[in-house]
């Protein structure tokens, strides 16, 4: 595996980590202001300097001090655990150990994110999205159309093929077809949402709005958020991208505990206002104040998302 395409994993992996996990002050800094760009090592790409630096700057802006610099055995487990989820064997440690203090830390991120580790790779990031994406019981209740099987199968195969964050994204919020493996249309990037589609895809709204925007938007399905910007209308901006979307049953197989279902693009008319051809809905915004108002009068400031 090129080079370029490891640089492509790791911003991937910065990312996902930025946009999910809380962060964590468990790198490795070498010089004595814990400076994550200024280390011994030689992380020097511009892909990885920009990741460090934001970094850095959140250490600075949380006056978070991070721990001094770790040992050389326990750097690399850390790098086996946090890159494919496992320790080193003794054999991989003593291989690290033996190599160039100056070059060993890139050469071994390099050697974890080609082609001799992509299974083990592949294997426990799809894992780690899977339960970002669908969390831990995702799929494990019958009732539940989605597939963890489908799920995981569609994440592995996109690591696998090392594709593009912004082509993952896009496949996962605009995806349609079958959950489970085997159906005619299947499609494994619907499991995604296929569980979060009830109540007219609010939970659709505000997961979407977690992992991929980093905004705790639920709070506004109801009123404005008394501690930031958002604002009620904005949630209801985003979730009409959803409402286009609905979830068609397709059968069971009790003995297998599976439902068969797809995620469909359907019209959708409207609701309310159906005198004089107007069909949006009626949806009444409460303000600060506790008022409610008609999302269209002129009270209710238009915001952007």
């Amino acid at each position: 595996m090129s080079t370029l395409r490891a640089r492509e994993r790791r911003v991937a992996i910065a990312a996902f980590i930025g946009a999910v996990l809380s962060m964590s002050a468990a790198t490795r800094p070498a010089q004595a202001e814990h400076s994550p760009s200024g280390g011994s090592s030689s992380f020097s790409d511009p892909a990885t300097v920009s990741v460090n630096s934001l970094v850095e700057k959140a250490w600075q802006e949380n006056g978070v001090r991070p721990a001094k610099e770790a040992r050389d055995h326990v750097w690399c487990r850390r790098v086996f655990l946090d890159l494919i989820g496992r320790i080193p064997t003794v054999d991989e440690l003593d291989a690290y150990m033996s190599g160039s203090r100056r070059t060993r830390d890139q050469e071994l991120v390099d050697q974890l994110l080609g082609s001799e580790y992509v299974e083990e790779y592949a294997g426990y990031w799809s894992t780690v999205w899977a339960t970002a994406l669908i969390g831990r019981a995702g799929g494990n209740d019958r009732r539940d159309p989605t597939s963890r099987a489908g799920m995981n199968d569609y994440l592995r195969r996109s690591f696998l093929e090392n594709k593009p964050y912004d082509v993952f994204c896009r496949e996962l919020v605009e995806a349609e077809g079958g959950s489970q493996p085997g159906m005619e249309n299947y499609n494994g990037a619907v499991n995604f949402l296929i569980g979060k589609m009830e109540e007219n895809g609010v939970q659709a709204t505000a997961k979407t709005a977690q992992i991929f925007l980093g905004m705790a938007v639920q709070c506004t399905q109801c009123h404005n958020h008394p501690f930031n910007e958002y604002r009620q209308n904005q949630f209801w901006e985003l979730n009409a991208f959803f409402r286009q979307t609905r979830v068609q049953t397709e059968g069971m197989d009790r003995q297998a505990r599976m439902r068969y279902a797809s995620l469909i693009e359907t019209d959708f008319a409207g609701q309310g206002r159906l005198q004089g051809g107007d069909n949006r809905r009626e949806i009444f915004l409460e303000m600060r104040d506790g008022k409610l108002v008609d999302r269209d009068q002129g009270a209710v400031n238009d915001a952007p998302i």
